[in-house]
């Protein structure tokens, strides 16, 4: 029985794993679709529209996108047992990937607001996560008792 047990723990948590590791890869596709230049690329690096100072440019409205669009990636590097180190590594990487493939694009352009920004949202992803697993444990003893 207690074998059974561990066998249904066991593919709770693969399945679990399977769908949070099918959520990165929806995620990375997503941002494949939108961060690479595939219908303004140009074969050569546009060095002279990099914006190098921070939020000297940039709507509010882009501003709050490019923090919310990276808040998933702090959660689900966290959910997959990732260190938050390597999670926010993996974000800010990510995140300059992005601005580097802008230097290739004619629409867009690389920023380093932007990089702070998406790295900004990958560390919220973190916090966020990581509150979201104390509250389930100190939730957890509650559970238990009750069953």
């Amino acid at each position: 029985m207690n074998l059974n047990g561990s066998r249904r723990r066991l593919g709770l948590r693969c399945r679990y794993t399977d769908h949070v590791r099918l959520a990165l890869s929806l995620w990375a596709l997503a941002w494949a679709f939108v961060a690479i230049p595939w219908r303004s690329f140009r074969p050569g690096p546009s060095l002279e529209r990099v914006e190098l100072i921070p939020f000297l440019d940039g709507s509010p409205r882009t501003q709050v996108l490019n923090v919310l669009v990276f808040v998933p990636l702090g959660i689900i590097g966290m959910r997959l047992g990732w260190s938050p180190r390597t999670v926010a590594l993996v974000g800010a990487g990510t995140s300059a990937l992005t601005e580097l493939l802008q230097l290739f694009s004619t629409r867009r352009h690389p920023s380093v607001t932007d990089l702070i920004l998406n790295t900004t949202g990958t560390l919220i992803g973190i916090a966020l996560a990581i509150a979201w697993s104390n509250v389930r444990a100190i939730d957890a003893p509650e559970r238990h008792v009750r069953s």
